[in-house]
């Protein structure tokens, strides 16, 4: 059996390096970062943002619509 002795010592170490890698980022990093200005198509909050008519053919039915604009067309459109 072989003796194994360990550094109880805290006051080194890698715990100061860890800490410091997964801190929070500071104040003036967040501050730094500018939000996107939100396009006016998404301003409008419980308005339906897709057509109700397909844009290639201009027929009703069962549409598909586009998640990031207005636009809807049936699956053979």
């Amino acid at each position: 059996m072989s003796n194994v002795s360990y550094d109880l010592d805290t006051s080194g170490g890698l715990m100061p390096l860890i800490r410091a890698l997964i801190k929070p980022p500071d104040e003036e990093v967040t501050t730094q970062k500018t939000k996107k200005p939100q396009h006016p198509y998404y301003k409008r909050p419980g308005k339906g943002h897709n057509r109700d008519s397909c844009d290639a053919c201009g027929e009703g039915g069962d549409l598909i619509c586009c998640d990031r604009c207005p636009a809807s067309f049936h699956l053979g459109c």
